[in-house]
């Protein structure tokens, strides 16, 4: 006699309202938004390092010292040259003063016909000659004067103030160090303001159409992965990195980091939301991808739609 075959159960799953979303996902690295690298204008000895690594400073606070000796001294020299020339203009001033009286003198003399004409000339030619020292006086004055306010600010750039107010994130001088800024400004520290991350995302060629500023994406990091952050594509770089002959454009979004949650150079699992749809009926994904079954079906038959007779046992369709 034949032998009575069970058919397989069929798969069932509940039809439920939620939400979906059509997602581009990339992986990111995640940076401070704005910092400054803080270098030194001047050579000389890091005499003072105010600040240490994790450090919070404000915008102004005084970060390093450099050995101020070699500048105060020029300073002083610039100031007596000044000085010099202050006291000669001084003087000269007063020869202007005698020349001019002695000038103003000789011509009423000369007009009563009581001098010789070549006094009256040299006269006058002692007034030229005390005005165009008094010229050439200014001159250098000025030029005296614009030296020495130069190195004047040399020398306040020994004193270091942060440009900026954030977290020191990287020193990379030593206390004791000689600094050389004849050729490139040598970098001190970094301050970096971590109240706002940026995402730096690589996204591939073949997904970077889908991409636009302003749109809504979010991301996890590997320590966090229940944690989401949610941010918006600020902008789109143009040029990419090519890493195996893979095109990867760099995407970036900005988040706010206030609970200095989000860390520099952390990893970030990075979606961007293309499409979304909220309160619609969603069912397993099993549901519209499934392998065929045994009878050659497939579909998974799930309890139907109110429009379908939810809630009868005698009906059922597929999702």
């Amino acid at each position: 006699g034949s032998k009575d075959t069970k058919a397989a159960p069929v798969a069932t799953a509940i039809a439920t309202i939620g939400d979906i979303e059509n997602t581009v996902s990339a992986l990111g690295k995640i940076g401070p938004k704005t910092y400054v690298d803080v270098g030194a204008q001047l050579s000389g000895q890091l005499e003072h390092l105010h600040v240490d690594v994790g450090d919070r400073v404000e915008q102004g606070a005084l970060l390093a010292e450099i050995d101020p000796r070699i500048y105060e001294s020029q300073v002083e020299g610039n100031r007596a040259r000044v000085d010099s020339l202050k006291a000669q203009l001084s003087e000269r001033q007063a020869s202007l003063e005698l020349a001019k009286a002695t000038h103003t003198r000789n011509q009423s003399v000369a007009e009563r016909g009581l001098i010789a004409r070549e006094v009256l000339d040299t006269s006058a030619a002692s007034l030229k000659q005390a005005q165009a020292q008094i010229v050439s006086l200014h001159a250098q004055l000025k030029e005296a004067q614009s030296t020495l306010d130069g190195n004047i600010a040399n020398l306040s750039y020994s004193r270091i103030y942060a440009p900026i107010a954030g977290t020191v994130v990287s020193l990379t001088a030593l206390e004791g160090q000689t600094l050389n800024a004849n050729q490139t400004a040598p970098t001190i520290l970094r301050i970096a303001d971590l109240d706002t991350m940026t995402v730096t995302a690589q996204v591939a060629e073949a997904d970077i159409v889908r991409i636009q500023t302003d749109m809504a994406a979010y991301f996890s990091t590997l320590g966090q992965p229940d944690r989401r952050w949610q941010g918006v594509v600020r902008q789109i770089q143009p040029t990419p990195d090519i890493v195996n002959e893979v095109v990867l454009y760099k995407v970036l979004i900005d988040v706010d980091n206030s609970d200095g949650a989000l860390l520099p150079d952390m990893t970030a699992q990075v979606f961007f939301t293309v499409s979304q749809a909220r309160g619609v009926v969603t069912v397993p994904i099993a549901a519209v991808f499934s392998p065929p079954q045994a009878n050659g079906a497939s579909f998974v038959r799930v309890p139907c739609r109110p429009a379908c007779g939810i809630g009868k046992k005698s009906k059922s369709c597929p999702a």
